[in-house]
């Protein structure tokens, strides 16, 4: 929970999700609204789901994201700095995440797709159909 609610607080910061989720604590300067909302997102699950279930899923969050950024590593070192020999840690470590992500339970996969495509909803929404680009450039 802490590590999506710090997801949350940077988007909300970066103008991805709604401003609120920026919010912190005056006292603790803690991240409470994307805390809070994370909470009560999450409270349910616990008692729907199985630990085994629950963890599945959110392992299927987290080798989603690594695979992310492996495939962006590879764009960077092969397109933007033109390094193609950089790139080979990030492919086989796209290749390995990848194995792991295949041996998920299916009802992660199907959880986790369904996650996944709300949140390419989202992102064309806050785009408007992917006409406005909402991605930090590359340093």
């Amino acid at each position: 929970q802490a590590g999506i609610s710090r997801v949350l607080f940077s988007m909300g910061r970066q103008g991805h999700l709604p401003r609120i989720f920026s919010k912190v604590h005056p006292k603790y300067k803690t991240p409470y609204v994307s805390t809070i909302f994370v909470a009560i997102l999450t409270a349910p699950l616990v008692y729907l789901l199985t630990l085994k279930d629950l963890s599945s899923v959110v392992n299927f969050g987290a080798l989603t994201a690594f695979a992310i950024m492996h495939i962006a590593l590879i764009y960077r070192f092969t397109k933007v700095e033109k390094k193609s020999l950089l790139a080979l840690m990030p492919a086989v470590g796209f290749i390995i995440t990848a194995a792991i992500w295949y041996g998920l339970d299916i009802y992660a996969k199907e959880l986790g797709f369904a996650w996944l495509a709300l949140g390419v909803v989202y992102l064309a929404y806050i785009t408007r159909g992917f006409k406005v680009k909402t991605i930090i450039p590359i340093e």
